[in-house]
């Protein structure tokens, strides 16, 4: 669940566009589900857990939630600070 909020957060820091942040987490969710498939399919060792889809869609969710703060525009606002700072140092 953790990456796959990372990686939404990720993506909510990159986009702007309502769309496109829905088709990054419909594709993440997507590939969460692959995923578990691959393993069921591919492996004799691993087995398909729709509690482990749940879990990555739920990171997913989680992430795309974060548009709906003031964290959404976080590295924007890390970067002016870091300009800032490094005008007033030059």
């Amino acid at each position: 669940m953790a990456m796959y909020f990372v990686l939404m957060a990720a993506a909510v820091q990159l986009f702007a566009s309502p769309r496109a942040l829905l088709g990054v987490a419909v594709a993440l969710a997507a590939y969460g589900l692959l995923l578990e498939v691959a393993q069921h399919t591919l492996t004799t060792t691993r087995m398909f857990e729709w509690g482990d889809v749940l879990a990555n869609t739920l990171g997913v969710v989680l992430g795309l939630g974060l548009a709906a703060t003031p964290l959404a525009r976080g590295l924007v606002w890390f970067e002016h600070r870091a300009l800032r700072r490094g005008r007033m140092r030059g």
